[in-house]
């Protein structure tokens, strides 16, 4: 049994996956931000000290993608 799927719907259907894939990777990658107050006011400390080392991690992230996954 083949299923007739026309071309609009399947369009609809990869833009619609495509926005779905980045929402849940941007989403973790934001999702940081929630968590600097509670964390801030465990350790006692200001939101400076979170955010470098949120920041150190992200540059972390980045160097580790581009130099060791991407072999370009």
């Amino acid at each position: 049994m083949k299923l007739f799927i026309p071309q609009k719907s399947t369009s609809l259907i990869v833009i619609v996956a495509g926005c779905v894939l980045l929402l849940v990777s941007f989403g973790i990658r934001h999702s940081s931000g929630l968590y600097l107050i509670p964390i801030s006011n465990q350790l006692g400390s200001g939101r400076e000290i979170f955010g470098l080392a949120i920041a150190i991690q992200f540059f972390d992230d980045w160097i580790w993608l581009t130099n060791f996954w991407c072999n370009c």
